[in-house]
């Protein structure tokens, strides 16, 4: 009996240097869209950066498909330890539920938000051929020639779908939507002229805009972005309600130890403090989302609702 207090004692005294060990091997960081895209390089910056804080290897693991929803399915399924985590796109969690009903749309409900890591917003980009130079000459322009104006979109759901149609809802401004598989072909077809519009992210758009063959006319956030000082926010331009941004977040399986999220979430804000990960995200056009988890489920929910409401009337 003797010995099995002192064993009982012992363990007892164990567990709190056990639980401080995490994190005792490499974590793996599910991101759900493709090698070499934004989401991935801005995941892999992340990465590092939190590894560095947590003193161990974060490995990116890239699980594209479904727009982030097989990614989340697979770290929801994974044990909940703290070793598998979620670089999560905002959109899987406002969006999907929405427009797509498959099984894995329930695996949302089963990860937990740490907290948020990024903000980045939108630019709307206008071939160069046509006839207008600010937003008001633009919402004229397709006032007076309805069929004339076209937004291409990177598909369905996406962030360059919800700029155009709640941009057209607030508007009323006539233009029809044309989606395409991927933002790459619908920003070519704007720079060749078959389509008049594209709503492009702040990170990928400089460099279009630089080669001369599209104009920027507005920001999607409220305020100006840090990549484009001089372009107006459609808000400021006589549309305060409209803003449309987007966001990464950090998540993990809900079941996840009260002790091993708050170590993920120290280091998370470890992270965005970091000048160096700031630095590096600025010049890639994103804004520090400085929300923990509770920030970050509020926001999940009022973005939900918007876009509830903006495609329900987009059906109609």
């Amino acid at each position: 009996m003797k010995r099995y207090f002192v064993l009982t004692a012992l363990m007892c005294a164990m567990a709190p240097a056990m639980a401080a060990e995490y994190p005792a091997k490499p974590i793996r960081l599910i991101s759900g869209y493709a090698t070499g895209g934004s989401v991935d390089l801005a995941a892999r910056v992340f990465a590092k950066h939190l590894g560095e804080e947590m003193n161990q290897t974060v490995v990116v693991e890239n699980r594209s498909g479904a727009s982030g929803l097989i990614a989340a399915s697979g770290t929801a399924k994974s044990a909940p330890d703290g070793y598998t985590l979620y670089f999560a796109v905002g959109a899987t969690f406002t969006v999907m539920p929405t427009i797509n009903r498959d099984a894995e749309v329930k695996s949302l409900e089963e990860l937990a938000p740490i907290g948020g890591i990024v903000d980045y917003t939108n630019i709307l980009l206008v071939n160069d051929t046509v006839p207008v130079s600010n937003l008001e000459e633009l919402i004229t322009y397709s006032k007076t020639n309805p069929e004339a104006v076209t937004y291409g979109s990177s598909g369905i759901g996406s962030s360059s779908h919800l700029s155009g149609e709640y941009f057209r809802q607030l508007t009323g401004a006539p233009m029809t939507h044309v989606p395409y598989r991927g933002a790459a072909p619908a920003m070519m077809d704007v720079i060749g002229g078959q389509i008049s519009m594209f709503f492009d992210v702040t990170a990928t758009a400089q460099a279009h805009v630089k080669g001369g063959k599209v104009k920027p006319l507005a920001v999607t956030s409220k305020h100006r972005n840090a990549m484009f000082p001089d372009v107006p926010s459609v808000a400021e331009l006589g549309y305060p309600d409209y803003e449309v941004t987007s966001w990464f977040g950090l998540f993990a399986p809900k079941a996840i130890p009260a002790s091993v999220s708050e170590t993920l979430s120290k280091a998370l804000i470890a992270v965005r403090n970091n000048a160096d990960f700031q630095k590096q995200m600025k010049l890639s056009g994103y804004e520090m989302f400085t929300g923990g988890a509770e920030d970050v489920t509020a926001r999940i929910e009022k973005e939900k609702n918007l876009w509830e409401s903006v495609l329900s009337a987009a059906q109609r």
